[in-house]
């Protein structure tokens, strides 16, 4: 029959289209992996690059316990004591204007 010829035709242009998807999925995946693995080589070269600058301009980064660590002085706004601002009734009132 005319019909089967046609079928098979086009079954035979669907495989080869299935397999041509197949072959651009897996080209898809390497350029992603290429891509993250060079994004990664920027990113570290970058960061090194920007830690070097900084460096120049700002001396080398702190270290030791006190790198991270703040003092605190116990002083608020303004130098007034921690809280201090919390209990004034203008502070409250000023708060539930703006909100």
């Amino acid at each position: 029959m005319a019909g089967d010829g046609v079928s098979t035709r086009l079954q035979k242009e669907v495989g080869g289209l299935h397999q041509e998807v197949s072959k651009l999925q897996e080209e898809i995946v390497r350029l992603e992996t290429k891509m993250e693995a060079r994004f990664q080589e920027f990113k570290d070269e970058f960061r090194g690059d920007l830690q070097a600058l900084l460096g120049q301009y700002f001396g080398p980064p702190p270290t030791g316990p006190t790198a991270h660590s703040t003092t605190n002085k116990g002083k608020g706004v303004l130098g007034a004591p921690l809280g201090s601002c919390l209990k004034s009734p203008s502070f409250h009132r000023r708060q539930w204007i703006l909100s």
